[in-house]
């Protein structure tokens, strides 16, 4: 499988031994999960359905992820929602416990993103908590927080780590205004639904900056109250909203939870989130590909949204 294929990463260690797990979305019935050397050799291959259950004398559900082998002993990875790996013995027994944390699930903008505000637009990394930045209803919210995050670039997260370039005009109407940066999974509403900007590369008016100079990228996000869309060069797109661990992804996670120790994460917004590319509405698809002729960036003959 490639590494490229990757979309989520646990770094494991047990007793001096170290691998990596990563998961691959798949179909419906779930993903693939794989127990790898850090330098890439496979451990262990085995699909997983992500299906639940529960250990007897636990009282956790788990899901399986896989068998393992490590110092002679064999039994099987569970995986809790709390990000922790635990090995048991085939017959139930637990043996040990993995240590997991994981890789960085950026939802954010590089520096110079600039967010429309009621005294005009400003860059993401300069906003503080408290100013006011304006929706794409029309309507206006202060910042809550403004999450930084450093994304490091290894072979195990590189597909979704390294920054997206809309290019401007690329999502229609003349949007994003400028060239923007983003992360693979932040999101963008086009035609009433939201919208992960991996799933728009094309390779001509959106691309994925593979060859990244550097080793890490630092992304910014907005946290405004509730799960909104805010407008970043122009373009409506989505602030932070907590789902599970991703706020321990960013560097001053514990900044939020010094200032609101009581945080309840916010709903979700009532819009339809695309995040496999066959759920990309036939419209969004004509969208993107209308714009890329329109800015020159694709030839009328040619389609390149990805099916």
């Amino acid at each position: 499988m490639a590494v490229t294929d990757f979309l989520y990463s646990y770094a494991l260690t047990k007793n001096s031994v170290k691998g990596v797990v990563t998961y691959t979305i798949g179909a419906q019935s779930g993903g693939t999960y794989d127990f790898v050397d850090p330098d890439g050799t496979p451990k262990v291959l085995e699909t997983a359905t992500s299906l639940a259950v529960t250990i007897s004398g636990f009282g956790s559900n788990f899901s399986y992820v896989g068998e393992y082998s490590v110092g002679g002993v064999t039994g099987v990875v569970m995986h809790t929602s709390g990000n922790k790996f635990y090995l048991f013995t085939n017959t139930g027994g637990q043996t040990g416990t993995f240590g997991a944390t994981a890789a960085n699930h950026a939802i954010c903008f590089l520096a110079g993103t600039r967010i429309a505000t009621p005294t005009g637009e400003r860059s993401i990394e300069s906003l503080q908590i408290g100013d006011m930045i304006n929706l794409a209803d029309g309507s206006q919210k202060p910042v809550k927080w403004l999450g930084k995050m450093t994304a490091p670039l290894n072979r195990f997260n590189r597909h979704i780590a390294t920054p997206i370039l809309i290019r401007a005009g690329a999502l229609g109407n003349g949007l994003p205004r400028r060239d923007l940066y983003t992360s693979y999974r932040h999101a963008f509403e086009l035609e009433g639904v939201i919208v992960i900007a991996g799933l728009l590369v094309n390779g001509t008016s959106i691309i994925q900056c593979s060859d990244w100079p550097e080793d890490s990228v630092l992304y910014y996000q907005v946290e405004v109250e509730g799960h909104e869309l805010m407008l970043a060069e122009g373009a409506a797109s989505e602030t932070f909203g907590e789902d599970g661990d991703n706020r321990d992804g960013f560097d001053n996670a514990a900044e939020f939870r010094a200032l609101y120790p009581d945080a309840v994460p916010a709903e979700p917004m009532p819009l339809g989130r695309v995040i496999l590319a066959r759920q990309i509405p036939r419209s969004v698809k004509a969208r993107i590909e209308a714009a890329a002729v329109e800015t020159g960036y694709l030839k009328p003959d040619k389609l390149s949204l990805r099916a």
